[in-house]
């Protein structure tokens, strides 16, 4: 590991501890959009004038907007912190 030195410096830091609530985190907001390609644009096309659809859509919008600022949230506050390794 670059950044955390060692695996168990991962979850004995408060640097490591971020860094894998930043990771975990972006995982997350990568799979998220899955749910939009494969469930809410097929129910969108079947029914586009449903604006339960276009609800639940723009749900899930904002909810990849707030995991974006929560990895960037995350990144900024970690850049202020010393690495594990020089702990």
């Amino acid at each position: 590991m670059v950044s955390g030195g060692t695996p168990s410096a991962l979850f004995s830091t408060t640097y490591g501890l971020l860094l894998s609530a930043k990771v975990a985190l972006f995982l997350f907001m990568a799979c998220w959009p899955r749910q939009n390609r494969f469930w809410l644009t097929p129910k969108l096309i079947d029914f586009p004038t449903s604006g339960a659809w276009l609800a639940r859509l723009r749900l899930h919008v904002f909810g990849e907007q707030a995991l974006g600022l929560m990895v960037v949230g995350l990144v900024s506050l970690l850049g202020t912190l010393e690495p594990a390794v020089a702990q």
